[in-house]
């Protein structure tokens, strides 16, 4: 099973996204209203991601055991956050309440600018927001636990202030500053780093790579990137093998290519580029498809064959149009063919003809008489 990394594309991405409102509630809070939600799915999603950094930031054994002494010191007993907080100081001699009281009474997360000196890093973190103008009131200052990934492994520190600078000397070739995803904040390069990690993205684990293409995207759709950061950086990481990393890169090109519909020019480099990103791993893994039976590599060449084949890879288009006749010819149920069968059909009806139109309506049963389409 591959739950955290699971946890990191669909959860934490996900929150960080609703979280990035202006006008997102805080985790505790109070209303007059007698029927107010306090437990929306946000509130759980969120509560989760915080408490996984928590844990990240203490160590999974004291976690644990501060959770240990909260639930023995709790029993059956109703409790607020700062129970949970001194249990868990209690096991890890580290002031909890301090670092989380933030969290989880003030909206919102961190956005953290890196930017880069000789063998220094500087970090300035500001409340991040994905639309409207941030004022300085709602300009919150967060305790932020930092996994700094390196060549020597992970530091972790507290950065609480507005800005701090962090002494690298020979690890600047290669950092990160999340690791494994577990901070709940973004994440802002500057160019060269971003396409440096691009470079290096198999130094990153899964959970990082979604994090990387995750806050690009995020900060290209803020404003705080060009879109041609976006582009560059999965352009980079072109030789990616894992579907958990490719999903986010996916949803964002076909939205990328959802905007621009309308504009030929620049829908046909935006498939041109996809052409180019994803044509040579989608034969390769074709090539190996047929003694696949790892799910999970399964999903991945099923995904990489409707984005390559939909952008006009000639070697995918044509197999889609083999599999298209199969399915009249061998007389095939459309739901036994293949996993394949629906990227086949739409990647067939983009690129083909009247023949191929004409095998989808007999196939789907559109029409009854097969002489009015051919005709």
């Amino acid at each position: 099973m591959r739950v955290w990394d699971d946890f990191v594309l669909e959860r934490l991405q996900g929150t960080l996204g609703g979280d990035a409102s202006l006008d997102q509630r805080p985790l505790q809070f109070q209303s007059s209203d007698p029927g107010f939600n306090y437990f929306s799915s946000f509130v759980y999603d969120k509560g989760a991601c915080v408490l996984r950094m928590l844990s990240a930031a203490l160590g999974q054994d004291k976690f644990m055991s501060g959770l240990g002494i909260y639930l023995r010191q709790n029993a059956y007993s109703n409790t607020v956050p700062a129970d949970l907080w001194q249990g868990l100081s209690s096991a890890s001699n580290t002031d909890v309440a301090g670092l989380m009281n933030t969290w989880v009474t003030q909206p919102g997360f961190p956005l953290i600018t890196v930017t880069e000196s000789n063998k220094t890093i500087s970090l300035e973190q500001h409340r991040f927001v994905s639309t409207g103008n941030l004022s300085t009131a709602a300009d919150i200052l967060y305790p932020v636990p930092i996994g700094l990934r390196t060549q020597h492994g992970v530091t972790r520190s507290v950065f609480s202030e507005r800005t701090t600078t962090l002494e690298l000397n020979d690890d600047m070739d290669f950092f990160y500053l999340n690791s494994d995803s577990m901070g709940y904040w973004r994440t802002k390069y500057t160019p060269d780093r971003l396409r440096k990690l691009g470079q290096q993205a198999k130094r990153l684990t899964v959970a990082e790579r979604i994090g990387l293409v995750g806050d690009t995207s995020a900060l290209v759709e803020a404003g705080h990137y060009n879109a041609s950061a976006f582009l560059g950086l999965i352009s980079q990481m072109k030789d990616e093998d894992d579907v958990f990393v490719w999903k986010p890169m996916i949803q964002e090109i076909k939205a990328y290519q959802s905007r621009w519909m309308g504009s030929t020019d620049i829908a046909g480099k935006l498939d041109e580029l996809v052409r180019n990103i994803t044509g040579s791993l989608a034969d390769k893994l074709g090539q190996q498809s047929s003694n696949q039976s790892d799910y999970f590599q399964q999903q991945l060449y099923t995904t990489i064959f409707e984005t390559a084949g939909l952008s006009g890879v000639p070697s995918i288009v044509q197999t889609s149009k083999s599999m298209l006749r199969d399915m009249v010819n061998n007389n095939a149920s459309v739901a036994n063919v293949s996993p394949l069968k629906d990227a086949a059909m739409a990647i067939s009806l983009k690129h083909g003809g009247t023949e191929e139109v004409c095998i989808w309506h007999l196939q789907s049963r559109i029409c009854m008489s097969a002489n009015i389409l051919c005709a």
